[in-house]
């Protein structure tokens, strides 16, 4: 809301906005459509880049409200001329060419396991595979980095995330505690119990020329 309320042209309907002064997510966002919304976000992630000396820079924007884009005759008529499947690729793309970095898809969460033996559910085919074909079918090489992040988080954390997602009785939480024993991933610390969680990422970026 920030950079719309200092050039309002940027948006796909164009008015008098202000920046938030309380949290939350705007259905007004940047035209994925205007030519001159890409041009300039690649003067911004210039100058943004030569602030920092990391390879990478998280653009984000996953959580990003799509409402004005199915409305907007910009955005409309490059998903058609791009033959793009809708406003999710339309975004990808955005991505694309405004700069290097693609996005950051999970590749495993490491508790594959625990859905599949204590819940019942198969994970499907992890999403940065098929991310990183519809690049290489838009004419867009791109790279793919896999990282691994090994980190620990309290028992009752690990717990609450589940419950959030499922119907824990007493006996399936048994079961589940019996299995991050045997699985190595409960460590006592003097504060309690907590669980190691190992996470893979797949960076997927393409540079352009």
């Amino acid at each position: 809301m920030a950079i719309l309320a200092a050039y309002p042209d940027l948006a796909c309907f164009p008015r008098d906005f202000e920046t938030l002064n309380v949290w939350g997510i705007s259905e007004d966002i940047l035209c994925a459509g205007k030519d001159e919304v890409i041009d300039w976000l690649k003067e911004l992630f210039s100058e943004v880049a030569e602030l920092f000396p990391g390879r990478y820079v998280h653009l984000g924007g996953d959580e990003a409200p799509k409402q004005r884009w199915q409305n907007c005759p910009h955005c409309q008529a490059r998903i058609k001329k791009q033959g793009l499947a809708g406003e999710e690729a339309l975004q990808k793309m955005m991505d694309v060419t405004t700069g290097a970095l693609f996005l950051v898809a999970l590749v495993n969460p490491g508790f594959t396991d625990v859905y599949e033996v204590i819940f019942g559910e198969t994970e499907p085919e992890p999403e940065y595979i098929y991310l990183y074909n519809v690049l290489h079918q838009m004419g867009y090489p791109a790279n793919v980095e896999v990282m691994t992040r090994n980190y620990q988080i309290p028992l009752e954390m690990q717990l609450g995330i589940l419950r959030s997602s499922y119907d824990f009785t007493p006996k399936l939480e048994q079961r589940l505690m019996e299995h991050l024993a045997a699985s190595g991933r409960l460590v006592e610390r003097e504060n309690g119990a907590w669980v190691k969680r190992t996470y893979k990422d797949g960076m997927i970026w393409y540079q352009k020329d």
